[in-house]
């Protein structure tokens, strides 16, 4: 390093580097096997470069997008939720159910629960856990996986309810929405993947009694991971 770069000339340099190593590792290989690599990281990517932002801000938005990444994911959903209610319970059901836009809107927009569906108990102790969903596991995964991967609108419901109260939270809309900075130009989905595990890791939980009620705050990441 020159004694004469600027702090700037030097995150230009990092943010030079860092690009580097991402292309190499994504879009340089997506033309030969498209299931080793992220075109949707190497979209992302393009945009960082073409992007108005300052060098520092280029910066951050990579660092927060590499830390989303999975070697093995060809996206990850940030779970970062919280909620209260007047019922008390002691546990927290997470649940995802996967629908078709016709499904989804028939069912005034909403997912039918228990259609397509993968689900967990999580209390106070779950922080830190995984869950793997998988064929092996749950009968309705590979059903699932023709959706996340048919290349049309399909939707996702990720539902959090406090066990035996109703209480809680819901995030819903159609898969683009869930993958964004994960997908390749014009992509609605994880269409070129072999998606064999959807993973939920619980970075932090918390369940309050509030007498009367109930308080939650949920942190964790799901991947949608391809591989053997």
């Amino acid at each position: 390093m020159s004694m004469f770069e600027t702090p700037a000339i030097m995150k230009r340099t990092m943010f030079n580097a860092s690009i580097a190593a991402l292309m190499a590792t994504s879009a340089g290989q997506i033309s030969a096997d498209p299931q080793s690599s992220n075109p949707g990281l190497a979209h992302r990517v393009d945009k960082l470069e073409a992007g108005s932002m300052d060098t520092q801000s280029r910066i951050e938005a990579l660092e927060a997008m590499v830390s989303r990444l999975h070697r093995h994911s060809a996206a990850v959903y940030i779970i970062d939720s919280a909620g209260s209610s007047s019922a008390e319970y002691s546990e927290l059901e997470f649940r995802m159910n996967f629908c078709t836009e016709e499904e989804y809107f028939q069912n005034g927009a909403d997912c039918t629960k228990g259609l397509r569906e993968l689900s967990v108990i999580l209390d106070n102790s779950s922080e830190g856990t995984i869950t793997t969903f998988s064929a092996a596991s749950h009968a309705d995964f590979n059903d699932i996986v023709s959706l996340l991967t048919n290349g049309d609108r399909d939707f996702i419901d990720i539902t959090r309810s406090g066990v035996g109260s109703g209480g809680g939270g819901s995030s819903s809309g159609p898969e683009l929405s869930f993958f964004y900075d994960f997908l390749a130009a014009g992509a609605l989905d994880l269409a070129g993947y072999n998606i064999t595990r959807i993973t939920l890791a619980v970075d932090r939980i918390n369940i309050v009694a509030t007498n009367p009620g109930t308080q939650y705050s949920l942190d964790g990441r799901l991947f949608f991971e391809f591989g053997n």
